[in-house]
């Protein structure tokens, strides 16, 4: 077969993946350990006595599946380059379906894992207001505040996708 590729755009891309993969699989044994779990967004100012608590440990869990499934897409990341060098397009199409499915499958779990986690995180909180009475301010200022993020995500992912397709047309 003829290559008619840049050996040396293939390789910096191999190395780029290799190297990435390296960072999400130590993520995920660590995460999955119950370690590290500062560097998970928004989980920095948790309390000692909330980061050594069994919900952390859960939220490790579930957000090492997530660094898995991002292992999974980036291993299937040089399949691309692979078949641009080797000007093979049922490699390079393998690649990209790959890397779709498997991106998919990340969207998939993290609706999954953010659904599951605020309904569990809804059931605490009604917990603690029946407990505590004078709680229930804070639960509803926390839940305005979710909802404010959510609607910021959501514009956020709106424009992204939209931009792409209107600079096409």
């Amino acid at each position: 077969m003829k290559h008619v590729g840049d050996l040396g755009a293939f390789a910096i891309g191999f190395a780029l993946s290799l190297a990435l993969f390296a960072l999400f699989a130590l993520l995920a044994w660590k995460y999955w350990h119950g370690q590290w779990l500062r560097s998970i967004a928004g989980n920095n100012f948790v309390t000692d006595e909330e980061y050594n608590s069994p919900e952390q440990r859960t939220l490790g869990k579930r957000v090492s599946v997530a660094m898995i499934i991002c292992c999974a897409m980036i291993a299937a990341i040089p399949l691309l380059g692979l078949g641009s060098y080797l000007n093979n397009e049922a490699v390079y199409a393998a690649g990209g379906v790959l890397c779709g499915v498997f991106a998919a499958a990340l969207v998939a779990y993290l609706v999954w894992m953010f659904v599951k986690m605020g309904r569990e995180r809804r059931v605490a909180e009604n917990e603690l207001i029946a407990e505590n009475a004078l709680k229930a301010e804070d639960v509803k200022l926390n839940r305005k505040a979710t909802a404010v993020l959510l609607v910021i995500l959501a514009i956020f992912l709106l424009i992204s996708l939209a931009v792409p397709l209107l600079v096409k047309q």
